[in-house]
């Protein structure tokens, strides 16, 4: 399942259903990151440690051997070992044709272009506030990083006047990451007043996914809180994923249940695990409707959409789709309400109608052939 949210400038229920075929975590964990800075090469393109560990190993290890192809074991140190494995890797993931991009990524900054998930509470919470510690030694820390860049960009402005023009466009893109990071840099101070940051750095990923879950949820509720951003995109289930929920005394991992070939038990414990999944997304609602914000609370200056990518998992249909929709998007979404779309109405006519919403009037969205109002 994934959620998609946008919080708007300073609560309902819309659910939508049948006929429709930027901070961004996960709560996945299925494989654990590790490895060392080891990278292939070939001609442009490069995989690292953790593209590997991101977009390959989940389905493609020991106990997933997707297309009879194991990598988690596979020392990026020694590839002359394996040179034709990992051309092929490396080919499939320049051309933006390996399937294990889509399982793993819910976001894209172009057709083959994923943006990376991250599933460590850790990670996040340091993107958000800086490293740990008091705001006394995080602004020293931030002091010493700004002094770098200035001497960088110092050097870079002499080193443009003897560059050729091709030159001069990567140089440009280089400097325009280095000015980004300053951005991030001011905005960082600029929050590490704030009472917010007071909140506890997380140790790492939890073994509980519960916990894991919970504890993404509340990194999301201090970003829109403190408007760090205004979207996101959180997954909480891969595709393909081979989690087993023994908390709810299953043991058959959740893709086999997903194909429950219309079985009572399978079809019901599929259900046991919808149903706990929308009793978390409940749980961060509640937190965001607990929170006031400006004439309203958060979820009230929010719009956010609950669903997945399949409306059938057991025959890998996309048809029918259902969505919820929660937030009153500061009166831009009418709640309380159950749309039944045309029969193979595109998806996009959703989003469409969500851009609009959004102040981007556009007549046209991927596939979509009109609108569906919301």
């Amino acid at each position: 399942m994934l959620i998609r949210a946008v919080r708007l400038p300073v609560a309902a229920g819309l659910i939508l259903s049948a006929g429709w075929s930027v901070l961004q975590a996960s709560s996945q964990r299925d494989v654990a990151a590790a490895g060392s800075p080891a990278a292939v090469a070939l001609p442009g393109a490069t995989l690292t440690q953790s593209t590997l560990t991101q977009y390959c190993v989940p389905c493609h290890n020991e106990r997933v051997r997707t297309a009879g192809l194991v990598l988690d074991r596979m020392d990026l140190a020694h590839v002359s070992d394996s040179v034709e494995t990992w051309e092929k890797v490396v080919r499939r993931l320049r051309a933006g044709t390996n399937s294990c991009a889509y399982m793993n990524t819910v976001s894209w900054t172009g057709a083959t272009t994923p943006q990376p998930m991250e599933i460590n509470p850790r990670v996040v919470f340091e993107r958000m506030f800086g490293r740990a510690g008091t705001p006394a030694q995080r602004r020293a820390r931030m002091q010493g990083d700004r002094s770098i860049l200035d001497s960088i960009a110092a050097e870079t402005a002499r080193l443009q006047r003897d560059l050729s023009a091709g030159d001069r466009g990567k140089l440009g893109d280089y400097l325009d990451d280095i000015r980004e990071i300053e951005r991030r840099i001011q905005r960082t101070e600029a929050r590490n007043g704030r009472d917010v940051t007071s909140l506890e750095a997380p140790l790492g990923v939890p073994e509980s996914f519960e916990e894991h879950v919970a504890l993404m949820f509340d990194l999301l509720t201090v970003a829109y809180q403190t408007d760090l951003t205004r979207v996101f995109t959180f997954m909480l289930g891969r595709e393909l994923s081979n989690r087993t929920y023994t908390q709810l005394d299953l043991s058959e991992p959740h893709h086999a249940i997903s194909h429950h070939a219309n079985e009572p038990g399978k079809v019901a414990a599929h259900t046991r695990i919808n149903t706990y999944h929308v009793g978390l997304f409940a749980k961060f609602l509640g937190r965001l409707r607990a929170i006031p914000d400006g004439d309203g609370s958060l979820l009230d200056h929010s719009m956010i959409f609950y669903g997945g990518g399949m409306g059938e998992g057991n025959g890998h249909s996309p048809y029918p789709m259902s969505v919820i929709a929660v937030g009153n998007g500061t009166g831009r979404l009418q709640g309380n309400r159950h749309i039944v779309a045309g029969e193979r109405v595109p998806m996009a006519n959703f989003w469409l109608d969500v851009a609009n919403k959004f102040d981007c009037p556009l007549d046209r969205l991927g596939e979509s052939n009109g609108r569906v109002d919301l």
